[in-house]
């Protein structure tokens, strides 16, 4: 049976908590990425001296034979955002529920909006903005590509409601069409890394025959 097809018993009509039964579960977290799994220890303790049949449930539903014992079962999250790891033990018209809360994080994308010119003559200079959203990162490091060719690193510290500005130049770019790249390196919080690339593109335009010249000589040496 589906835990998720399980109808708690403390939802159910006339159902009574179960005095003679302590049922306590716990986790090392309460906020956990898509990623992991956690582990969720629940502890029976029976406080009556009959034997008696019940049904323990967490996550599916087992028969277990009432008596003081301890259950680990792992929690793996198939959807974000907060939730309820409900567990219950019952027998006929008696039931004990323990519920814990959880976060289910998503995992971390840098959000941000870019400002730019889309074209660019030799001898100008442009800024480049890039204005990041309330973000869950904290920091990011980012290397600028110009045609698959290194320019520059930038390091931000603060990822919140912060912008990244910096100036170009034409001359480092080819007549035509150019990407320009981005990628963005940083950690969530279990230190875990990722990688972000993204892209834009600029046009170097109006060039004149020496501009041309020196544009085919900076890039055959650069």
């Amino acid at each position: 049976l589906s835990y998720d097809d399980v109808d708690f018993g403390y939802e159910i009509e006339n159902i009574k908590d179960w005095d003679d039964v302590n049922l306590e579960c716990k986790i090392d977290d309460d906020e956990i990425y898509i990623y992991e799994k956690l582990n969720v220890e629940c502890d029976i303790k029976y406080l009556g001296n009959e034997k008696i049949d019940a049904k323990f449930c967490l996550f599916e539903c087992e028969n277990i034979v009432l008596e003081d014992k301890t259950i680990i079962k792992t929690f793996v999250p198939k959807r974000l955002g907060r939730q309820d790891i409900k567990a219950y033990v019952q027998n006929g018209d008696f039931v004990k529920v323990d519920i814990l809360p959880i976060t289910v994080l998503d995992r971390p994308h840098i959000n941000y909006d870019i400002n730019y010119d889309k074209e660019i003559q030799f001898n100008q200079e442009k800024r480049i903005e890039l204005v990041f959203d309330d973000n869950v990162v904290d920091a990011t490091t980012i290397d600028i590509f110009i045609n698959n060719k290194k320019i520059s690193t930038k390091e931000v510290t603060n990822l919140k409601n912060n912008k990244l500005i910096f100036t170009i130049r034409g001359s480092n770019f080819k007549e035509g069409e150019n990407e320009m790249k981005f990628i963005f390196k940083f950690q969530d919080q279990n230190k875990k890394k990722y990688v972000q690339e993204d892209s834009i593109y600029i046009d170097l335009v109006n060039l004149n025959i020496l501009q041309k010249i020196l544009v085919f000589f900076i890039q055959l040496f650069s």
